[in-house]
């Protein structure tokens, strides 16, 4: 209205608000069977990385960005709860269960196979970064995608961040409350 008023400018205000505000697109999340697929593919691979298997575990089973798994360290683990945890996205903590088989996956990493490429055996060293980042481990995922019989199209929307939303919707679909989703996956809205 006030460029209008000022200048010799069109006004479009009326074409502005009639206008729809865009819809996001959903992504899509991993369904049981393609979690259960990625995971076994890796798993069943002696060829590739203990570190993969294990941070594929974390990733479906408590829904953390791949962000933040690969930051993980020693310390955030007492083998029974994710201890004060923060996101490096939002800067949430959190505190989350550790499942057996996830902490198995884990430790059998530590055991097998960090600790033999590792020079620094501190506490203090990220349980995950050894030269991987976030994109590798986006770029590990459709590796073993494309090993396994998961239905995968490069483009179709299916990346790290499936697992994170495979997990939402397994809680929402057990009818956990959105309020206590929202609380696992550290979102402050």
């Amino acid at each position: 209205a006030y460029l209008v008023s000022i200048q010799n400018c069109c006004d479009f205000s009326a074409v502005l608000t009639t206008r729809p505000a865009p819809r996001k697109k959903l992504r899509p999340a991993f369904s049981s069977k393609e979690v259960h697929t990625v995971m076994d593919a890796a798993a069943k691979n002696p060829s590739l990385s203990l570190r993969d298997t294990a941070i594929f575990a974390v990733a479906a089973s408590l829904g953390l960005r791949a962000g933040d798994i690969v930051r993980l360290t020693l310390s955030d683990i007492d083998w029974i709860i994710m201890k004060s945890f923060v996101q490096n996205k939002t800067g949430v903590e959190l505190h989350l269960p550790l499942e057996a088989s996830v902490g198995n996956a884990i430790a059998n990493y530590i055991l097998h196979e960090r600790l033999k490429h590792s020079p620094q055996r501190s506490l203090c060293v990220p349980v995950f970064r050894l030269t991987y980042d976030f994109d590798a481990a986006g770029d590990r995922l459709r590796k073993y995608m494309k090993l396994s019989d998961v239905d995968y199209t490069p483009g179709d929307g299916k990346g790290f961040h499936s697992f994170r939303r495979y997990v939402a919707s397994s809680m929402i679909n057990q009818e956990v409350p959105i309020d206590i989703v929202k609380e696992i996956l550290g979102i402050r809205r």
